[in-house]
């Protein structure tokens, strides 16, 4: 992440209520949405991965650690197409990261950081904007440009084991 202190964890209690009921209205939303094409992503030439060539819907099975936090919405609009209304209330938006590691899914096994800048208007729905994507496979970062739109970009992920006492 290129500026982690772009994340806002402290705001104002009012602020506080108000986005409590704004997430439960749009979590459920958020994670069922269809991904949006970013306008400026050029597709990459290339025949698509053995999984995915069949279409969606695509299935992708393994574990997620999701970690929601309210983002400064100027910030925020830093990464989102000057198109699209990001949903925001108070100054702030709901951003935050995804954290993912498939064992089953069309490009084979790989693991996933999303950074979400925010939430932005899909009518009739909203959903999230990644503005960093993550992948430690060059076939999942291929189809994440070229089928959805996503800023992917392959990177080395690591895992550290500590005991526990």
């Amino acid at each position: 992440i290129e500026n982690p202190s772009c994340f806002a964890p402290l705001v104002p209690s009012l602020a506080q209520l108000f986005f409590s009921r704004l997430i439960k209205r749009l979590v459920s939303a958020w994670l069922l949405a269809r991904p949006l094409l970013h306008p400026s992503m050029e597709a990459e030439d290339g025949k698509p991965a053995a999984g995915y060539r069949h279409g969606p819907p695509w299935v992708f099975k393994g574990s997620a650690l999701y970690q929601l936090h309210l983002v400064k919405a100027a910030t925020a609009r830093a990464f989102v197409p000057k198109e699209l209304r990001l949903v925001e209330a108070f100054g702030y938006t709901l951003g935050g990261m995804f954290l993912a590691r498939y064992h089953d899914s069309p490009a084979g096994q790989f693991d996933e950081l999303v950074v979400i800048a925010g939430i932005v208007w899909n009518p009739p729905t909203s959903c999230a904007w990644a503005a960093r994507v993550l992948v430690n496979s060059a076939e999942a970062c291929r189809h994440g440009r070229k089928e959805v739109g996503l800023p992917s970009h392959v990177a080395a992920f690591s895992e550290v084991l500590r005991a526990h006492l």
